[in-house]
């Protein structure tokens, strides 16, 4: 059994908290140059190596926590929300599911901007693990932004609110039952990322249910985004 810990965090927009922001923008540049560079008749190839690659190193980073962690073991497990949305993602990647490119893009891609906004270092602070947290966070957005502007892919109507339906029934609310039996507080379920983040409203359980009123709000968001753009229902090739 665990006790719930305080987890470390980089003061916002510090000296640490810039570099972190300016070196995502560039790193997310340059993937996204060099994949635009890639001819479509190869582009399943590297899909596939880049799905494979980012599942590798989730598992590799999970086996260097159990072997040299100071943590106990179930407290790298992989279930806070970005942690599973990257597996989701690269598994995108590997078979281009259409519902996996909404998870993508409806909880992935705002979890991942929320985690850049707003560093919480959830496997501790040392050398590995802030690495570890910068490439998982990139990995989401290249993934979630190469869909976008180079497979030109969009959602399908009405699933904002299936897909959030989806993340409560099958991520959170198991989660949340983990916790419960574990002491571990993956998604903050149990206690906040930190007391003075800016998206934490009142004690528990209050700050919960403005977490999940804020995930319906920006699910619903991107909705709207793309609905000046639909024209006809849109699915994924499975090529």
């Amino acid at each position: 059994m665990s006790e719930i810990r305080q987890l470390p965090s980089w003061p916002l927009l510090g000296d640490k908290h810039i570099v972190f922001i300016l070196s995502f923008v560039i790193f997310l540049w340059i993937a996204l140059f060099l994949l635009k560079k890639i001819e479509v008749d190869k582009q399943r190839k590297v899909e596939w190596f880049l799905g494979i690659v980012f599942l590798s190193r989730k598992a590799l980073v999970f086996l260097y926590a159990i072997l040299y962690g100071e943590w106990a073991w179930y407290e790298y497990l992989p279930f806070h929300l970005c942690d599973l949305t990257i597996i989701l993602s690269a598994i995108f990647l590997i078979n281009r599911s259409q519902f996996l490119f909404e998870i993508t893009l409806f909880l992935g891609l705002p979890g991942a901007i929320n985690a850049i906004a707003t560093p919480v270092l959830i496997h501790g602070d040392i050398l590995i693990f802030e690495i570890d947290y910068f490439i998982e966070h990139l990995s989401i957005l290249i993934t979630g932004v190469y869909a976008i502007s180079i497979l030109k892919l969009q959602p399908r109507k009405g699933y904002w609110w299936k897909t959030f339906l989806f993340g409560l029934c099958f991520l959170y609310i198991p989660v949340a039952i983990f916790n419960s039996i574990m002491k571990t507080n993956f998604m903050y379920t149990h206690a906040p990322p930190y007391k003075d983040h800016f998206l934490v409203f009142g004690p528990w359980p209050f700050y919960t249910l403005g977490f999940l009123t804020l995930s319906i709000v920006v699910c619903w968001s991107i909705n709207q985004c793309y609905y000046p753009f639909w024209k006809k229902p849109h699915s994924i090739m499975q090529k």
